[in-house]
């Protein structure tokens, strides 16, 4: 009889040695010559970049009494703001981005979503 022990390191040496095998991992299939291109990171606005002009734009103290007093105002329960609409209120239309845009040095037009 195996006791407890051996059984869970016999199991742990099976696994490890199935996770080391030597197939290169899978590959998506080419796509054909007449097929439309994926969009690229540069054709949209990538999560990261507006995260990091959101974070460097909360460095202003105006922008973060902003962004307090538009949560306050918030029609939500848990005080949540729909981020695209968020971006593009303000009494000039986008008042958020263009701050946004303004921290982070990129153009306003890169960080529309």
């Amino acid at each position: 009889m195996w006791s407890y022990t051996s059984r869970v390191s016999a199991l742990a040496l099976v696994v490890a040695a199935l996770a080391c095998s030597d197939r290169p991992p899978g590959t998506a299939p080419e796509a054909p010559p007449g097929a439309p291109a994926a969009p690229t990171a540069s054709a949209t606005t990538s999560p990261e970049l507006l995260a990091r002009s959101l974070a460097l734009a909360l460095g202003d103290p105006a922008f973060r009494a902003h962004v307090k007093a538009e949560l306050d105002r918030s029609p939500f329960r848990e005080h949540k703001l729909p981020f695209q609409r968020f971006l593009a209120a303000g009494p000039g239309g986008g008042e958020a981005l263009a701050t946004m845009a303004r921290r982070t040095g990129v153009a306003t037009a890169d960080l529309a979503p």
